[in-house]
């Protein structure tokens, strides 16, 4: 159980790692949108609000009488200003109420997805206490670096063990196949197995097996031709069937080993003939009869064509039939009065009315000089606002593009030159890939792609100091390439790498890089170092500068 434990002690990690990450990404994404709501909000609240505000100051100057014309106008728009500001704050409190609790809601999951992460990792890390206690080891650190010294030593040592066990299984197989051919020999009567012999049979044997098998296959191939030919063939005669049974329908004669192009014609008579009809009874009659006039319009037209010959024709009935009422001179003058009064009436409304419309032009011409000039200042501003947004926008778009372009250049510089790099010193990884974002995805070889985050954790200590390692020199290279060559400074940068590796690392620093980059290798392991100048002693001493950085104090450290 201890073991299965500290095997999946990196998948648990990974898991960890994977629901933080979702859960802050939700996080983030749910404090977005309740910015945004914020933002939406706000303005249309101010705009409620100044509604609001000018509708009761209308209503307040209106009631107090303050403008003498038409009062009952300024409080009607200053109660329809009013009303529709508060109308605009309802509407704009209830908008998006939904998405803001969905936006608390997800926050809430994500602090509980943390919290609960928090008390697995806890609970985790007792568990790894608990064993390293029970192995009497200081604490959880030196058993996970114990454990995974012993995981690499038996990935070291795992492929000759699996060709010591493929060896001897080939060498079983080997004897059985003797045995078998011994006793096959000796029933047929050909005494000692001889290779050749034995060769020989064993080709015919072979060619025997391919020529069955063939056979099988052209077999099995001819019977599927069969049943293809004998389905073609019933769905055709089903399809004439059905063909010449929709012809009869339509109208269309059909018989038996009737040419079909000549039936293909008359049916496409018949479909234009269909389309046609379908456009008059669609298209055609509906517009004309949206043209034509109903009942109700014409009686009203009738109507006022009669009311205007009545009119023409002189004065109207009732006034001709007032006018034959009136038998003496008294009721002829009392008559005039009355017309004379209904006259003043009509004329003192007329003044009242020039009056009103003297004051409303007075007012706006008045009041349009500085309205002009504010419209005109606001317009000026408004286009400023526009140009200045335009050009943040193309700013943007070329910081964007350029962006990406650098990012792409970058990408591909590294993708070939970083798996270029891992095969000279002998890695595990066969490829990696650069995005636009300049993270990277590794694939293993023998393995799948993954993203850097799943992957970097399945490596060695070893093998991710490595990848590191080539991604720093890879990005020097690519910053060196205006002419100024990047110094290079490394703190023991092979001391999880085996010999081989290490040996391969020293190679391409010396070789690949030493010439244009000064390097500055820091290592307190100075032995092991010259332990591998002694296997290649003309590459030491031609690329390498042994310093010691103040050896009467720290005799241990020095500096390739």
């Amino acid at each position: 159980e201890q073991v299965d434990f500290m095997r999946e002690r990196p998948l648990l990690a990974l898991e960890q790692l994977a629901a933080t990450t979702s859960a802050d990404q939700s996080k983030a994404a749910a404090a977005t949108a309740l910015r945004e709501i914020g933002l939406w909000r706000l303005p249309r609240y101010v705009t409620g609000g100044v509604l609001v505000a000018l509708g009761m100051a209308a209503i307040v100057v209106g009631v107090l009488g303050l403008l003498l014309i038409q009062p009952t106008v300024l409080i009607g728009a200053g109660a329809a200003a009013a009303i529709l500001g508060i109308v605009v704050m309802l509407v704009t409190s209830l908008a998006r109420r939904a998405t803001a609790e969905q936006a608390a809601e997800r926050i809430a999951t994500a602090r509980e997805q943390l919290l609960d992460t928090e008390s697995r990792v806890r609970a985790r890390e007792s568990r790894l206490d608990a064993i390293a206690k029970a192995f009497d080891y200081t604490d959880s650190q030196a058993l996970i670096t114990d454990w995974e010294e012993s995981q690499r030593l038996r990935d070291l040592h795992g492929p000759a063990q699996s060709a010591e066990q493929q060896l001897q299984t080939v060498d079983q197989r080997i004897a059985e196949l003797t045995k078998d051919a011994h006793t096959l020999l000796e029933r047929a009567g050909g005494g000692e197995p001889a290779p050749e012999r034995l060769e020989a049979v064993a080709a015919r044997i072979r060619q025997r097996i391919v020529l069955a098998a063939e056979r099988a296959a052209l077999v099995e191939r001819l019977a599927h031709v069969d049943d293809d030919m004998t389905r073609i063939a019933r769905d055709a005669e089903s399809l004439a069937a059905q063909a010449r049974a929709t012809a009869t329908a339509a109208g269309i004669t059909a018989a038996e080993g009737a040419e079909w192009p000549a039936v293909i014609a008359q049916v496409q008579v018949r479909v234009r003939s269909a389309a046609r009809h379908r456009a008059i009874v669609g298209t055609e009659l509906p517009a004309l009869e949206r043209e034509r006039l109903d009942a109700a319009t014409l009686a009203a037209l009738r109507a006022e064509i009669e009311a205007a010959k009545s009119a023409g024709a002189g004065i109207a009935p009732a006034e001709r039939a007032e006018a034959d009422g009136i038998r003496t001179a008294a009721e002829a003058e009392t008559r005039i009065q009355a017309l004379r009064r209904e006259f003043d009436q009509l004329r003192e409304r007329r003044e009242a009315i020039e009056r009103e419309i003297h004051g409303t032009t007075t007012a706006y011409h008045e009041r349009h000089p500085a309205l002009g000039e504010k419209l005109e200042a606001i317009e000026a501003a408004l286009r400023r606002t526009e140009r200045f947004r335009d050009a943040v926008l193309h700013a943007r778009g070329t910081i964007e593009r350029v962006a990406r372009e650098t990012h792409r250049r970058w990408a591909d510089f590294l993708n070939e030159r970083v798996t270029g790099l891992l095969k000279v010193v002998g890695s595990n990884v066969s490829s990696v890939r650069f995005g636009e974002d300049l993270d990277f995805a590794l694939t293993p070889v023998g393995g799948t792609t993954a993203a850097r985050g799943k992957v970097v954790h399945q490596l060695s200590s070893g093998a991710r100091d490595q990848l590191h390692l080539a991604v720093r020199l890879a990005i020097s290279e690519f910053l060196s390439r205006g002419g100024e060559r990047l110094p290079f400074l490394i703190d023991d940068c092979f001391s999880t790498s085996d010999d081989e590796r290490a040996t391969a690392g020293m190679r391409l620093l010396i070789e690949g890089f030493s010439r244009e980059h000064q390097i500055v290798l820091v290592t307190c392991h100075r032995q092991r170092y010259e332990t591998l100048a002694t296997h290649d002693p003309a590459l030491y001493d031609n690329g390498v500068n042994w310093l010691e950085l103040r050896a009467e104090e720290r005799a241990g450290e020095s500096v390739v």
